[in-house]
């Protein structure tokens, strides 16, 4: 396929080697210059580290910056385990942008997405985890992106909650059905409050992003 490629004179920006694997059904152009790239089953880290070094600019839009420092004790020993050697590395990325944008550097990564989400009662991250995210992204805020969220089991104003979140400057809300405990469609369940988050983000333009797989908590 490469050689038809050269032959029809299409721009070639680079090449995979192994062990580097990159499935096409898990690229999608976001905008002219943002290239969207999915972990799976056919797309490696490598993959995206080579994508990366081909494609100056790549954006890895879900990446767990948090407070852990909020973490429930007990979900932060299940976090903590079998990462025993760098724990404290991982801690220090937590609350240091300048550590995080070195590691961006040298994978190749130019932007990524903060995910932040409120949890009180499952994962133990507040409302605050909105601030924290807004004030972490502001050391570099072409290259860092923060998400933020409403919880609609504990608001008692989902619109004004939503506006906060543009005030703060969050570029995008994330949902996350397991550690939040309701599913995406609980509006049609009777959980008004997630209906009235989702209208007031489609009307201001604020993308929703929610978590559509399982977890290990609760």
């Amino acid at each position: 396929m490469a050689g038809d490629l050269v032959e029809a004179r299409v721009p070639i920006a680079g090449a995979l080697q192994a062990p580097a694997m990159v499935e096409g059904g898990d690229t999608v152009w976001l905008d002219e210059r943002t290239l969207l790239v999915g972990r799976g089953y056919r797309t490696n880290d490598a993959g995206v580290h080579a994508l990366g070094a081909a494609l100056p600019g790549v954006t890895d839009i879900h990446i767990h910056i948090q407070p852990w420092r909020q973490m429930k004790p007990d979900v932060a020993a299940v976090m903590r385990r079998g990462k025993e050697a760098h724990w404290q590395r991982l801690v220090a990325l937590m609350e240091d942008p300048k550590a995080l944008l070195e590691v961006m550097d040298a994978d190749g990564i130019w932007r990524v997405g903060l995910i932040n989400y409120p949890s009180p009662d499952i994962m133990g991250f507040t409302d605050e985890t909105n601030a924290f995210a807004a004030r972490y992204a502001a050391a570099a805020p072409e290259r860092l992106l923060p998400f933020g969220g409403v919880h609609p089991r504990f608001t008692r104003d989902p619109e004004g909650q939503v506006e906060e979140l543009l005030g703060l400057g969050i570029r995008c809300m994330k949902i996350h059905p397991p550690h939040q405990a309701y599913p995406a469609n609980a509006y049609t369940m009777g959980l008004e409050a997630l209906g009235r988050i989702y209208r007031r983000c489609e009307e201001r333009g604020l993308p929703v992003m929610i978590h559509t797989g399982t977890s290990i908590f609760p």
